[in-house]
């Protein structure tokens, strides 16, 4: 069964909101156990069709230097 999680814009206002600064620090929040259950571990496979980048979804505007 496929999970539900929040929409892509609420989701990514959330990340916003905790003031991450890369993937690294994404994923450390992660494994912290206070993510909340409707927010994707992975948001590039979650929300394949409005995923831009890490910097998108953390806010930091930051892009990959494989993706410039």
């Amino acid at each position: 069964m496929k999970k539900k999680f929040r929409s892509f814009s609420e989701a990514r206002k959330f990340a916003q909101s905790l003031k991450l600064k890369n993937r690294n620090e994404w994923r450390k929040y992660c494994k912290s156990g206070k993510r909340p259950n409707d927010i994707p571990v992975s948001p590039e496979k979650s929300y394949k069709k409005e995923w831009i980048s890490m910097g998108d979804w953390l806010g930091t505007g930051f892009v990959a230097t494989q993706s410039r």
